[in-house]
């Protein structure tokens, strides 16, 4: 399962067009998808979403559905109550998500108070945090990593099965 952390500014924006919502928030609601979306411990960011939907009937609809049973959040152990501003509260628990630290952000132009250090890359207490924009977040959480094969009078077995007494006639 892949944690990606969402920022405050992508639910903040989402209005702007409707392939936000489906092809990068929904993403995230869909039951068949392997991928969570990060929260602290003292639920700041959920307080954060909910504030964001009071006046933005797309987020309010994408967080309903996020806290339906199986909820898609992850709740991740970190503390939260020193930091300076939202970006260091998305920073501080997207770095503390393990083997994966990946931040969904609106705009990578709009991030003032942390200088990337590469392209795409935010480190932040010394861990490396991959950003992606809401574009490519799409192409990320949308990859389809598939092999198309075309065989004649041939078994394969594919996706670690296994295939017994086969037969080609």
């Amino acid at each position: 399962m892949a944690c990606y952390t969402v920022s405050n500014c992508v639910l903040e924006n989402i209005e702007s067009d409707k392939k936000y919502m489906t092809d990068l928030l929904m993403v995230f609601a869909q039951q068949t998808n392997p991928y969570k979306v990060a929260l602290d411990k003292s639920d700041r960011i959920i307080g954060v979403y909910a504030k964001i939907s009071e006046s933005n009937e797309f987020a309010a609809t994408w967080l309903n559905l996020m806290t339906m049973k199986p909820s898609s959040f992850e709740r991740i152990t970190v503390e939260t109550d020193d930091v300076a501003n939202m970006e260091e509260l998305f920073l501080r628990v997207c770095s503390s998500t393990k083997s994966q630290q990946k931040l969904i952000v609106h705009s990578h132009e709009n991030w003032k108070h942390y200088r990337y250090d590469q392209p795409t890359i935010i480190i932040y207490r010394d861990i490396q945090v991959r950003v992606y924009d809401r574009d490519e977040a799409i192409i990320e959480l949308n990859r389809n990593d598939s092999t198309i094969v075309n065989a004649h009078k041939s078994i394969i077995a594919t996706n670690q099965s296994s295939i017994i007494d086969g037969k080609i006639e």
